[in-house]
């Protein structure tokens, strides 16, 4: 009975252990996912912007859930602005710092579920701080780091 009761323990501990390690894993896949360049349209009510993010993740990291990237928008009038940023995954939210200009989220209403080009996410984006939506995206994946 005792070693029946071990083996059960033993069992419980693994089966915990490997639900613990599963709730980091979504951020991850979904960091990894993201790493690369995406193009397509924001819209923040008044104007549409194409834009184009890329993200990199730290370190070439595949495990890292954050990393660094930039964003360049182009309006209908030709003028193209780029701007740095830093990024990273949490509760499958994408939290996009740029500095003095603020912390946005992009919440996904689509997301992929593999790292290929071709692959589309689209959602809201909104101001961290005052919690105000601020415009919507829809993007395609174009380039892949690792695609050399």
């Amino acid at each position: 009975m005792k070693k029946f009761s071990t083996l059960y323990m033993t069992a419980l501990l693994l089966m915990a252990a490997f639900a613990f390690t599963s709730c980091t894993d979504d951020d991850q896949d979904m960091a990894y996912y993201l790493d690369g360049v995406w193009q397509g349209y924001i819209s923040d009510g008044s104007q549409t912007y194409e834009a184009t993010l890329e993200f990199e993740q730290r370190d070439g990291n595949y495990f890292a859930k954050s990393g660094y990237g930039y964003e360049e928008d182009c309006t209908w009038t030709g003028h193209v602005s780029r701007t740095q940023f830093r990024w990273s995954v949490s509760n499958r939210f994408i939290y996009l710092d740029y500095g003095a200009e603020g912390l946005y989220v992009l919440d996904c209403a689509n997301f992929p579920t593999s790292y290929r080009k071709g692959e589309y996410m689209s959602g809201r984006i909104w101001h961290q701080r005052s919690q105000e939506h601020v415009a919507n995206f829809q993007l395609r994946k174009v380039y892949n780091h690792d695609d050399h």
